[in-house]
């Protein structure tokens, strides 16, 4: 078995982990999106129809939409679907491409861990902390950037490994130099 057949064979394995991991955190984003919907529209009519706000629609519709962010970014980064620009792998030539895909997709894992080891610190700090107005605690409301940086990094390595394979196996197809 060949270095590029073991990466593909682990970028699969680890596809099997992050691909339905990663829908359901689209999923449940749409469903949470729908909520904060509902709660901002319920606050526009207590506001208008009764002369009221709602003290904790503001609070819980910010919380609803950093989970969503949080959950659907795994997703994103599984399918491409985040802003990328690819002017400069379309001008470099085969090797150096997948040289550099190599390199950003190991920049951008190292991010993604580091981001992994400072969100767990904030969660840690979140455990005396409450929100004004819910009166929630915010470890619970913060376990949701440990969660995602980890798909996100383990998403970051699948990619690599199979970005590896497709190098090795240009390399195995370039023709030798004479």
């Amino acid at each position: 078995m060949t270095i590029a057949a073991v990466c593909r064979r682990l970028s699969g394995a680890i596809a099997a982990i992050t691909r339905p991991l990663s829908v359901a955190g689209r999923n449940l984003a749409a469903l949470l999106l729908a909520v904060m919907v509902g709660v901002v529209l319920a606050q526009v009519g207590w506001r208008y129809g009764f002369g009221q706000a709602l003290a904790w629609s503001e609070e819980l519709s910010r919380v609803l939409m950093i989970w969503a962010v949080f959950l659907v970014a795994p997703w994103a980064y599984r399918t491409g679907a985040h802003v990328s620009v690819t002017l400069f792998f379309d001008a470099l030539p085969g090797a150096a491409a997948h040289t550099l895909r190599l390199v950003l997709t190991s920049l951008v894992v190292w991010v993604l861990w580091r981001l992994l080891v400072e969100s767990l610190d904030l969660m840690a700090d979140g455990r005396s902390l409450q929100t004004a107005s819910l009166g929630l605690a915010m470890a619970p409301i913060y376990t949701i950037l440990p969660a995602s940086f980890a798909l996100m990094a383990l998403v970051g390595v699948e990619r690599w490994l199979s970005q590896a394979a497709a190098a090795l196996d240009a390399l195995r197809r370039r023709p030798a130099a004479r």
